[in-house]
């Protein structure tokens, strides 16, 4: 029996997910700056938009290995933000890459 013209069509979310990425490399230009970058980018525009005092600074992003995390250090404003007081943290806030005390209230991130 012919499916109905009417019914719609059910794909697995993994056709979706590839159809979205392949037009999104088609289509949007995206800068291919390292992710320690963009975090200090992000901190920055937050801070811009008004949102410093509501964040305390927590913005973390999963860093490329799993279990670790890239947060500005403790103590700077998001308009302070720079690359270099981005810091990689593991599960366990340690410190694994930059200078500076990560920011322990980004423990609820990890």
């Amino acid at each position: 029996m012919a499916p109905d013209s009417n019914d719609p069509v059910v794909r697995d979310k993994a056709f979706y997910h590839a159809q979205t990425t392949q037009r999104m490399n088609e289509h949007l230009m995206t800068p291919h700056w390292p992710l320690r970058e963009k975090v200090a980018l992000a901190c920055r525009i937050l801070a811009d938009q008004g949102h410093e005092s509501a964040l305390a600074g927590q913005l973390t992003a999963r860093a490329e290995k799993p279990g670790t995390y890239w947060i500005l250090s403790f103590g700077l404003g998001f308009d302070e933000a720079q690359t270099s007081n981005i810091v990689l943290v593991d599960d366990d806030l340690n410190l694994l890459a930059g200078a500076g005390m990560p920011n322990p209230a980004n423990r609820f991130h990890l």
